[in-house]
């Protein structure tokens, strides 16, 4: 018996009784729920690293920014060196010039600017002053750095104070004689276009300033002797024993050594004017205040004080003398800025002053080197007051006269009336009269008419 083989069976597996009902392989939990997993130490680095990661702009701007500050850093430093290896090579001249106006925030020193006016007193005078120091002091201020544009300036203050009066710098470069020179210390080449943020503040002060030298070295010299006259001998007069031969040599030597305008002219005024308001217009604003612009101002204040001192100095010798006075009027002016303008002005500006320049150890004196005795200021400022009261009383005596004869002729206009108006009254009265008289004869004659009527009218009755 051989058992027959088993067939396999196809059909799907029997169903469960349960198929309608879903199994949950996740028990069921009560309360709140789970807390999310903890990221792995792998997953948080790479967080930390994605994070960190800058922005591709803003690593592109830091390069460019980094890059371009290393230039202006290697410019300044090759630049510096240049000036270095310069001023070894060059003349004296030129190493002090260079030291002078090294571009940084040191203000300069006063041994450079002794060394630069004694340089200058040492070139010949065949030589061109343009040519030795005043274009090389323009060279500098046309560079780009403020910081030695400031410099230049003020060497050249320093130089003009230390001098006598120089000639006009703002002449052209090819010596006045024609042609398309650049002209030295031009305001717009001065200034120049620098767009630094850190030197903004400052080029406002230096316009104000650079105008202020300007004007200092074409008005006056380094002292105002032109104002003092303090080379000049103060004028006594003569002894008895020396009135013939010593008198006439010292009157000649006297006209000799006269300088061509006298100190207290109206062209002086003028100067003394224009310096003042420059000066004072160097006031430090916010945001200008430094060493270096300290120093400027702390020279602007001795100027003015000095302008102050000489012309109180110039008034004081004239007014001792009023006898010798030309022109009254001319010295009342005097008076007049130096009273109300000069002396109020400068002391307002060098109190305001003296408190931004202690902070950098810069002191002013506290009085004027020299000043005007208040009697005879107020003599100055009587003067031409006589020649006004004679005018005022000439005035008056015109018009006295005038309102004399308006009077007189008043009285004359009313006389003439009054007997116009008797002679009209008279001759009213006499035709008032002869018509009364007119009336009584006319009343009789009427009279005598009624009489015959009324005997006419009888007869006719009878």
């Amino acid at each position: 018996y051989r058992p027959s083989p088993r067939r396999a069976s196809r059909q799907p597996p029997p169903r469960s009784r349960r198929d309608d009902r879903l199994v949950s392989y996740r028990s069921p939990r009560r309360g709140p729920p789970p807390p999310p997993p903890v990221p792995s130490a792998f997953t948080r680095g790479l967080s930390a690293i994605r994070d960190r990661i800058p922005d591709p702009d803003a690593v592109k701007q830091t390069v460019l920014t980094a890059t371009k500050a290393a230039q202006e850093t290697t410019t300044k430093l090759s630049s510096n060196i240049y000036r270095e290896v310069k001023g070894l090579t060059s003349s004296e001249l030129e190493q002090v010039m260079l030291k002078a106006t090294r571009p940084d925030d040191v203000p300069v020193k006063s041994k450079h600017v002794e060394r630069l006016v004694g340089v200058t007193y040492q070139i010949s005078g065949k030589y061109d002053i343009y040519d030795a120091v005043l274009r090389k002091l323009w060279n500098k201020m046309a560079e780009r750095d403020i910081r030695t544009k400031l410099k230049s300036v003020e060497a050249l203050k320093q130089r003009l104070r230390a001098l006598r009066k120089t000639k006009d710098p703002k002449r052209s470069a090819s010596g006045g004689k024609g042609g398309g020179g650049t002209r030295y210390f031009d305001s717009k080449v001065l200034i120049g276009t620098d767009t630094d943020p850190e030197t903004q503040g400052y080029r406002a002060f230096l316009s104000r300033y650079a105008h202020y030298v300007l004007t200092r070295a074409q008005t006056f010299g380094g002292v105002f002797n032109e104002i003092s006259l303090a080379q000049m001998p103060p004028s006594s007069p003569p002894s008895k024993k020396s009135r013939s031969k010593s008198s006439s040599k010292s009157s000649a030597a006297a006209a000799a050594s006269k300088p061509k305008n006298p100190p207290l002219c109206e062209e002086h005024l003028k100067f003394a004017q224009m310096v003042l308001k420059a000066g004072l217009a160097c006031t430090l604003h916010d945001g200008e205040e430094c060493e270096s612009t300290a120093m400027c101002v702390e020279r602007v204040a001795a100027d003015l004080m000095g302008l102050t001192a000489a012309v109180a100095v110039a008034l004081k010798r004239e007014l001792k003398q009023p006898s010798d006075i030309e022109d009254e009027a001319l010295m009342k002016q005097w008076c007049q800025f130096y009273s109300e303008e000069l002396l109020p002005d400068t002391k307002k500006f060098v109190k305001k002053t003296s408190s931004k320049l202690d902070v950098y150890g810069l002191y002013l004196p506290s009085r004027m080197s020299a000043s005007l005795p208040q009697e005879l200021l107020e003599r100055g400022l009587k003067l031409g007051n006589s020649e006004a009261e004679k005018a005022g009383e000439d005035e008056d005596d015109h018009s006295n006269q005038a309102d004399e004869e308006e009077e007189r002729k008043d009285e004359a206009a009313k006389d003439e009336a009054e007997s116009r108006t008797d002679t009209e009254q008279g001759d009213v009265s006499l035709a008032m009269s002869s018509s009364k008289n007119d009336g009584g004869a006319s009343q009789v004659g009427e009279d005598e008419y009624d009489e015959y009527y009324d005997e006419y009218d009888e007869e006719d009755e009878e």
